[in-house]
This record gives C-alpha cells, structure tokens and sequence, in this order.
C-alpha cells in the first residue's frame, strides 16, 4: 500500500503551481509512473475521490480499479463561473476558517466523540488557506464540470461508498 499527501497537505509543501484537482491527479499520475504502479487500486476519500478519478484518467494503463469513500458531490450551475462562484460562497459563509467549521462538523453525527471531531477541523485548519480556497474551488468547479462526464466514461471497476452528499445550500444532508 503507498499513501501520500497532495501538495499542500499534511508533511507536503504548498504547490508552486496553481492548486487543482488537475494538478493533484497529474501528481498522482506521476507518482504511479516513478513508482511502476500496475494494475494498481486508487482510494480517494473526500476531495481525493477527484483526484483519483482524475489520476486514473491520466494513467489508465497503471490503474486496475477506483474506490471512492464519501466524496459527496457539490451541486452548482455549470460554466466558467463555477470556481468563482464557489469562492463566493467562502466569503458568503463568513471566511475561510468558518466555512471549514461548517463543513467539517456536518461530516459527524452526534455520537461521534468531540475530541475526534476537534482533531480533524483543526487537521483541515492547518492547511494553508490558500491552498484550501483554491483546492475547494477547484473541486466544485470539477463536480459541476467533470464528474458527471467522467463518471459516464469511466471504464474501471469503480466503488463508491458515500453517506451524504451536499446540496444547493452547500449543507452536507445523509442521503438516507
């Protein structure tokens, strides 16, 4: 098993390029190549469900089969504006560090110790901002963009685990 973080993430520098889920998948699709993945199986969980999608889409030849594990999917009005209107809505929200807040604590139910839950908004708080606005962005321009479209064509054996999903509120609901 080979884990890794994307730029920006955990023990990895920023990104001197721009941030995206494009320039992840292509990390990733690179890292499979220097490493001579075959037939390899790429987990994604959250914004990494993209980048997995993404990566295989780079290099089909190394990738046997994807899993997804609650990545959601943002809802929006597709265009160009998608990545704009998704910086937007960090503003709406009231910033960067309360749209975090947000979406993070609606990833627990209630029986979900608070220790955990504190743990891993202040693992998401210690990205850098810029690197979180502009992944973010990045991922709901994707979802509106790309998911659908890539999702049809995908060819792989492909699992999807997912619990809830986020609507045109931006408001993670269970899909139950």
């Amino acid at each position: 098993m080979i884990g890794c973080d994307l730029k920006g993430h955990g023990y990895s520098a920023a990104p001197v390029e721009p941030v995206s889920i494009e320039n992840w998948a292509a990390d990733i699709a690179e890292l499979l190549d220097s490493l001579n993945v075959q037939n390899g199986v790429l987990v994604g969980h959250s914004m990494g469900c993209r980048v997995a999608l993404a990566s295989a889409l780079h290099r089909p030849e190394r990738v046997g089969a994807v899993a997804l594990v609650d990545g959601s999917r943002f809802a929006g009005v597709n265009g160009p504006s998608a990545y704009d209107d998704a910086l937007a809505s960090v503003e709406a929200a009231g910033g960067w560090p309360v749209l975090v807040r947000h979406l993070f604590k609606q990833m627990f139910t209630e029986k979900a110790p608070a220790s955990l839950r504190q743990r891993v908004i202040d693992r998401a708080l210690a990205i850098p901002e810029a690197v979180g606005r502009a992944g973010f962005a990045s991922m709901v321009a994707w979802d509106v963009q790309q998911l659908d479209s890539t999702l049809r064509s995908f060819v792989r054996p492909l699992t999807v685990i997912q619990s809830t999903y986020v609507n045109e509120e931006r408001n993670r609901v269970s899909i139950r």
